[in-house]
């Protein structure tokens, strides 16, 4: 006898969806200070050449001095030169702490019989002298090499530092400024027949900044950045203002303590505190979170107020923001098991806020509900790090056990997460439907097909969903080419075979053994194998775990 038995098992895969999250960076514009070792060239320096191409500084721009310049040791000795041009250049100004540093070089031929080199700065707008410093000579071959002939142009560098306590930062800092370098033979330095003027400068009275980051997570707002302005020196207070776009009106400000940037102070060096011009804020919504569905704005505030961040002040609004709104979830697990259907998964969505009620609800394909259940949220570190910019992605996960019901099986079943303010879920809600679920697994498969002494003896294992509610197997042979059964048997199940893989309700307890005894098969008919799940004793009637396997039988006689 010959026997052909087709099957198929099915087999249902979950899967996740995963999205990353990127954070934003920040690009300073390119305005870095010259370097100090800026080699200078012939053609280079004369297009500054001398006081002669410059207007003449009124002598009341740099009025004599009665403060006493800095005590210094007479310079190299001169050698005398043919060229008594007056040279120079300006190669950095750069505010650094409560100091202006200046560098530069200034190769004068006129300088020979004046050893006390002084820098002088004069504010242009009211022609008053700020400071003045004397400097000692910096080594510059650069500036030798191109002004072979200039007396002293070897030692014609100098650096200097002025500190902006002196009472005159808001000239410093927003005033057009003149730097002089003198050199005389008055240790006061108030003769002026041997001066370079360079080119006026201004500091930084720009605002600058940038938001490198932000997220929400778990009903903080996180967030850093950046604003380097110059009104900081007068407005050291540093707030961050969280504000309603969407609403129109100011949520929270917290004040900030100032982080060091380095990579600020590169590009805006002529900003007074662009060093420490960083900051970074956590801000706790906790339970009054509604404002995180708007459209939100920082803003970055220097003040003089320590209070509350009023008086006079100086803001940079960053870019608006906004929560994520997505409602993103996945079903991650779905089995019934003792009577029970076990769901598992996670709901992340920024709805939740302010709807601390999480139900998960079963319906049916009509949409008749089945049953709800409130679930506690559990910590999902994995969804938080995927969806960093949703509310309560860190704390989606969620769990649940529903008795089962006859209802929940054979049928598609749906199944929604909801949160919602109201305590029994019915209305102020946002839900996530989850794809239509049909527990109506039916897993089978014949092992063998022998005869033992005389006997027609089949073996394999059948799981279904419908066992749940249908708990008498039978196998059954029916004739299709006489178009009648010819045999069935009840059969008990046992332990399933190890090494199958079963998931419907059963799966534990689904192998069994048919014997048919008395069984006389016709040769050349066709058989059809049925195996059958029913709430009937006998095997009658509810079919709802039936399978049909098409058996072509030959007879041996």
């Amino acid at each position: 006898m010959k026997i052909k038995v087709k099957a198929i098992l099915a087999a249902v895969t979950v899967c996740g969806a995963v999205l990353m999250v990127n954070q934003l960076t920040a690009n300073a514009a390119d305005q870095q200070v010259a370097p100090a070792n800026l080699t200078a060239s012939a053609a280079f320096a004369s297009s500054q050449t001398s006081n002669q191409s410059l207007p003449a500084a009124p002598a009341s721009q740099v009025a004599p001095s009665t403060v006493n310049a800095v005590s210094q040791p007479a310079a190299t000795p001169i050698t005398a030169n043919s060229d008594t041009g007056n040279y120079g250049n300006l190669d950095g100004a750069a505010i650094v702490g409560n100091q202006v540093q200046l560098q530069g070089w200034n190769a004068n031929g006129q300088a020979g019989n004046r050893p006390y080199h002084t820098i002088i700065v004069v504010d242009r707008t009211t022609g008053r002298e700020l400071q003045r410093q004397t400097v000692r000579p910096v080594s510059r071959p650069d500036v030798q090499t191109a002004f072979r002939n200039v007396t002293n142009a070897v030692n014609s560098g100098w650096q200097v530092s002025f500190d902006l306590s002196d009472g005159n930062a808001d000239a410093w800092l927003s005033h057009s400024l003149a730097i002089v370098s003198r050199y005389s033979n008055d240790p006061t330095a108030n003769n002026t027949d041997a001066d370079y003027w360079y080119a006026p400068i201004t500091f930084d009275q720009q605002e600058n900044g940038y938001l490198d980051s932000w997220r929400f997570a778990s009903g903080h707002l996180t967030a850093s950045g950046w604003h380097a302005t110059s009104a900081s020196y007068r407005q050291p207070y540093h707030w961050i203002i969280i504000y309603d776009q969407t609403l129109g009106r100011e949520i929270k400000r917290v004040r900030v303590s100032d982080a060091a940037r380095p990579d600020i102070a590169n590009y805006y060096g002529r900003t007074y505190g662009a060093a420490k011009a960083g900051w970074n804020l956590d801000y706790d919504f906790g339970t009054d979170s509604r404002n995180l569905n708007d459209q939100l704005q920082l803003i970055s505030r220097y003040s003089d107020d320590q209070q509350g961040g009023e008086g006079h002040h100086t803001d940079y609004w960053y870019s608006p923001i906004k929560a994520d709104q997505a409602n993103r979830a996945n079903l991650d697990n779905v089995t019934i098991a003792g009577g029970k259907l076990n769901l598992a998964g996670w709901h992340a969505t920024d709805g939740s806020l302010g709807r601390e009620h999480h139900f998960i609800i079963l319906l049916d394909a009509q949409g008749h509900e089945l049953g709800r259940l409130p679930v506690k949220n559990i910590a999902r570190a994995d969804v938080g790090r995927a969806f960093a910019g949703i509310y309560n992605s860190a704390n989606s996960g969620w769990q649940v056990q529903f008795d089962l019901t006859s209802a929940m099986v054979g049928s598609p079943l749906r199944i929604v997460s909801r949160y919602s303010s109201d305590p029994a879920g019915n209305r102020d809600y946002v839900d996530y439907w989850f794809n239509p679920v049909n527990f109506n697994h039916n897993q089978y498969a014949i092992t063998s097909v022998a005869k033992q002494d005389g006997a027609l003896v089949i073996k394999g294992y059948h799981a279904a969903d419908a066992a749940y509610q249908q708990p008498n197997h039978y196998v059954i042979i029916y004739d299709l080419t006489a178009h009648q059964q010819v045999g069935s048997v009840k059969t008990p199940l046992t332990v399933t075979e190890p090494g199958v893989q079963l998931s419907a309700y059963n799966a534990a307890d689904a192998s069994f053994t048919a014997v048919f005894p008395q069984l006389s098969l016709n040769s050349g008919h066709q058989y059809a194998l049925v195996l059958r799940y029913s709430a009937n004793s006998q095997g009658n009637g509810d079919e709802g775990g039936r399978q049909r396997l098409i058996l072509i039988l030959a007879s041996s006689h």
